[in-house]
């Protein structure tokens, strides 16, 4: 049977977005795995990458062998990882979600073909679109993004969706969103906005940007800045942005109507920036909002950007962003 393939609704639809922890997989396995006849399944199959993860959980929870299988995206081919599981056993198969369900619908008829018994589970499954359903599966409440998919959403790789469904890994590729004021030239005191916000902004406008060595060593031609200076700042931002070497890269400043100068106000103009994007590694500047940002979005690598200390708060980015010594 021929996929039916659907437009991707992901984050550049209006729908909601959806952060998962690794926290919060555990307790929606726990919730999943009382619904799973335990007597009726010999093993449980992770389909890599995603489903390893929720995959392991069950594994160790119900007491069952796991196993792991391969669905190539950007091809037919599913294989298995390793050695299989004995010939004409009962498999619980788990993915972590069923958007489309071409994944899940590959990797099952192919076991079933092989003589195996198959149920399947996902943690979340989306049936307005899913043209395969699970047997066990919470509702989406949206766009869900879980903590392991940090480079699975950036603006690469939903180029690459865009131009086919089923695209390899490789098209995947970290995408960095800096806060500006900090990180790539010094930051005025809050002080002294309040004594003479003229002043201020002035004398910021003068300032310049770091010198390359206090920088971080990121590509620069994958940077978004976020910042929490209002759109009323944006032509003077943009512009000292152009001239000190950053005019490749987009800049998004706070919409004053809809969130305000305070630091929730601000946490909130960039975790729904950094989410609408794509982005896999923040660097912040104040360890305040860096916190707030990272637990508000486990999927980033959140970076708290300090004067003299980088500490991470997120998970592990394969980049190496920090400046150079």
């Amino acid at each position: 049977m021929a996929d039916t393939v659907k437009p991707w609704a992901g984050l550049d639809r209006d729908c909601p977005v959806f952060h998962v922890s690794y926290g919060k997989v555990e307790q929606l396995v726990a919730a999943l795995a009382a619904r799973v006849r335990v007597g009726e399944i010999d093993h449980v199959v992770g389909i890599s990458r995603s489903g390893l993860v929720p995959a392991t959980m069950l594994s160790q929870r119900l007491g069952k062998e796991l196993y792991m299988i391969r669905c190539q995206r950007h091809s037919d081919e599913v294989s298995w990882m390793g050695t299989p599981p004995p010939a004409g056993t009962s498999l619980l198969v788990v993915d972590d979600i069923v958007s489309r369900g071409i994944t899940m619908r590959r990797v099952t008829d192919q076991l079933t073909q092989s003589g195996y018994a198959v149920s399947t589970l996902a943690l979340f499954v989306d049936r307005r679109r899913a043209a395969f359903i699970p047997d066990i599966a919470l509702d989406a409440p949206g766009f869900v993004r879980f903590s392991w998919e940090r480079t699975e959403t950036t603006p690469e790789a939903r180029s690459a969706i865009a131009r086919q469904e089923m695209f390899p890994p490789l098209a995947e590729r970290e995408c960095f969103g800096v806060d500006m004021d900090g990180v790539l030239l010094p930051d005025i005191r809050k002080a002294h906005y309040r004594k003479d916000l003229t002043l201020a902004i002035k004398r910021r406008h003068g300032l310049a940007a770091y010198p390359e060595h206090r920088l971080p060593r990121i590509d620069w031609a994958t940077a978004h800045i976020i910042t929490g200076r209002p759109a009323m700042d944006f032509a003077l931002t943009r512009q000292w942005l152009d001239a000190n070497g950053f005019a490749m890269c987009p800049l998004y400043c706070r919409d004053q109507d809809r969130h305000d100068h305070s630091t929730a106000g601000t946490v909130s103009h960039k975790v729904e920036t950094l989410t609408k994007i794509g982005v896999s590694t923040f660097l912040e500047s104040e360890l305040i909002q860096a916190t707030l940002i990272a637990e508000a979005c486990p999927t980033v690598d959140v970076v708290w950007w300090g004067r003299e200390h980088r500490l991470r708060l997120g998970g592990i980015s394969h980049v190496a962003y920090d400046a150079a010594e």
